[in-house]
């Protein structure tokens, strides 16, 4: 069944909520436990407290994302694959070590 003509929230909403996002993202960054990851973010254009393990993303890095490129190489990255699930031919358990707190 298909509800039409129920919005939670207006477009002007939406935008502010992805706005905030990017800016977040941008200011007060992400905490990334793996330096492979860190460097690969890096790479692209992030700037990166080693430190702290932050990654500060930059709109234009976030904007130009793709969900399933990103989980494709996070996976490829960060997953490991067990001989019980690989027998099994499944999906690996993935534990991605990235938060969002300090």
């Amino acid at each position: 069944m298909k509800l039409t003509g129920l919005r939670a929230l207006s477009d002007a909403e939406i935008e502010r909520i992805d706005a905030e996002s990017l800016r977040i993202l941008e200011t007060a960054g992400v905490r990334v436990m793996d330096a492979e990851c860190r460097a690969v973010l890096s790479s692209a254009g992030a700037r990166v407290d080693e430190a702290s393990e932050r990654v500060y993303l930059p709109p234009a890095l976030v904007n130009g994302l793709s969900p399933h490129r990103v989980l494709a190489r996070l996976c490829e990255m960060l997953c490991e694959w067990t001989p019980v699930m690989a027998a099994l031919n499944s999906f690996p358990t993935c534990a991605f070590p990235i938060s969002s707190g300090p």
